[in-house]
């Protein structure tokens, strides 16, 4: 299973914001909302992608890009709740990715980047935070065990093609759920559009 840990950041000056390859698959959009309008990213008829402040985030359309960008503490507020949404009924432990405690009356649903992370308390979000690409890469082969036997697909999620009963299929976590694809080559066309990919994907679990 690939790592989760994104790649060493370059300085501000130095990221292009259209080079999809500097997050994590785990980080991809899986939404496909715009978060300026809240719009699904193909209601204008092509959507924009791009990495800001380390977030992959997709919009319905160009001008919606500097709003976001003005505002983006608050943006990232509204879209929060969202991602908790879409993951929450899917999310597979009842314990903290950290401290290992239950999920009680204090836990906390963190919303990191593109992805939900229950955490036992708000006082935990800071410990999670200064190893964020341990605990991804941890909760990665959660959801993989998890999902692994019972996965509603036997063929390509991207490619339609049946798995090879003699080749185990490649795996990926986009939107914190399991993704099997039938080669590695799968994973660009995932970055191309992941919402769509995580759509088909609930929409088999459902």
């Amino acid at each position: 299973l690939p790592s989760a840990a994104p790649l060493p950041e370059a300085p501000a000056s130095e990221v292009d914001e259209t080079d999809l390859t500097v997050v994590s698959m785990a980080q991809l959009d899986s939404l496909g909302l715009c978060p300026k309008n809240g719009r699904d990213v193909a209601s204008m008829g092509k959507s924009t992608r791009r990495i800001i402040n380390g977030v992959d985030v997709t919009f319905c359309c160009p001008p919606c890009i500097k709003a976001y960008k003005a505002d983006f503490a608050a943006y990232r507020k509204q879209i929060a709740p969202k991602i908790i949404e879409q993951q929450k009924p899917y999310y597979p432990i009842e314990t903290c990715i950290v401290t290992g405690k239950p999920l009680g009356d204090e836990a906390v649903d963190h919303v990191y980047g593109n992805r939900l992370i229950r955490l036992a308390d708000a006082d935990t979000i800071a410990a999670f935070t200064a190893d964020a690409p341990t605990y991804e890469e941890r909760l990665d082969f959660i959801i993989a065990d998890a999902e692994r036997d019972d996965y509603p697909l036997d063929v390509c999620v991207v490619a339609g093609s049946a798995f090879v009963e003699e080749k185990r299929p490649a795996e990926v976590i986009v939107g914190n759920r399991l993704v099997k694809i039938c080669c590695g080559g799968c994973t660009s066309k995932i970055r191309q559009e992941p919402y769509v990919i995580v759509k088909k994907i609930n929409d088999a679990w459902a």
